[in-house]
């Protein structure tokens, strides 16, 4: 009977340490896998990507917007994740005949909700350069609010309170603002560039006539491939007038009168189109004076 009992107890101790050291991995196996878990989810932007949603303002034609009597366009944008530094280049098309009033912006990093230095460089009546200092190299999106404001009271207070509150990047607070519309840049869009800088007024200058020039030559291109166009569509219509004259001579009355009809409304066509291709004369001729003008001021500032 001891024997038994002895074996029985030899057994269940047996069986004791068994389960004690099978919990024992259980609960370090669980450990391993919270601390696994906690860090994918810390690090799993940076493993899988960035999956948040991306806003972004982009540049060129995209951001043309409204401002006051005329129109505001990004023009082109940099960011050195290294220096910190980053610049926007507005093409401002706007009346001058006020002034008291002045293009203006203000910066702020939006996640961390905090205002960064900016500055903003007139470069022409035309062009503005937006300068920003301090962006940190890990930045994730920038909130820009521009627009225009009084001279006498000028915008320096971001409305860090308002913001808070809503899904806009920023916001100009100050009540002298005669027009204003935000702009987001998102580091998945922006190209980082280790070599942009601020540069000499002068630079600038050079590189608002060389904006202008590929410009115009653009917009001659535009408006050749119209005449183009239209040129073709006169070849084609003419084509179609020339085979309805052609079924004049047997035509029943009825029919007649349709045919007719047709090549009136296709006369008409042609008619507009012709006067397409002499618009298009004057603009060239007009853009080819711009790009003679931009030339000789290209050459001054050399």
């Amino acid at each position: 009977m001891k024997k038994i009992k002895n074996l029985v107890g030899q057994e269940r101790g047996k069986n004791s340490r068994w389960i004690q050291t099978h919990v024992n991995f259980f609960y370090r196996l669980m450990a391993v896998v919270s601390i696994l878990g906690l860090l994918f989810f810390v690090f799993s932007r940076a493993i899988l990507g960035d999956d948040s949603p991306i806003q972004d303002g982009g540049v060129g034609a995209k951001t043309v917007q409204q401002l006051g009597g005329g129109t505001v366009t990004i023009v082109q944008r940099q960011v050195n994740p290294k220096s910190g530094y980053g610049e926007l280049l507005f093409s401002v098309n706007q009346p001058t005949d006020n002034a008291d009033v002045k293009f203006d912006a203000v910066v702020v990093d939006v996640n961390l909700r905090k205002k960064i230095p900016s500055q903003i460089e007139r470069i022409t009546d035309q062009y503005y350069v937006l300068h920003i200092e301090g962006i940190r190299s890990n930045w994730r999106q920038i909130g820009i609010s521009y627009g225009l404001v009084t001279k006498s009271s000028p915008l320096v207070n971001y409305d860090y309170e308002q913001d808070v509150n809503s899904d806009q990047p920023s916001t100009l607070k100050d009540s002298s603002s005669v027009d204003q519309h935000d702009y987001t840049m998102d580091y998945r869009r922006v190209k980082p560039d280790d070599t942009a800088e601020k540069s000499s007024h002068e630079i600038y200058v050079k590189k608002y006539v060389a904006l202008e020039i590929s410009d115009t030559k653009k917009a001659i291109q535009s408006v050749k491939k119209g005449q183009s166009d239209a040129r073709q569509l006169i070849q084609k219509y003419a084509s179609y007038v020339d085979d309805l004259s052609a079924q004049e001579g047997t035509a029943t009355p009825y029919d007649l009168l349709k045919i007719k009809d047709s090549i009136k409304a296709t006369e008409q066509k042609i008619d507009g189109l012709k006067k397409t291709i002499d618009s298009g004369d004057k603009a060239i001729k007009s853009y080819q004076q711009i790009l003679k003008k931009l030339y000789e001021q290209q050459r001054k500032e050399r």
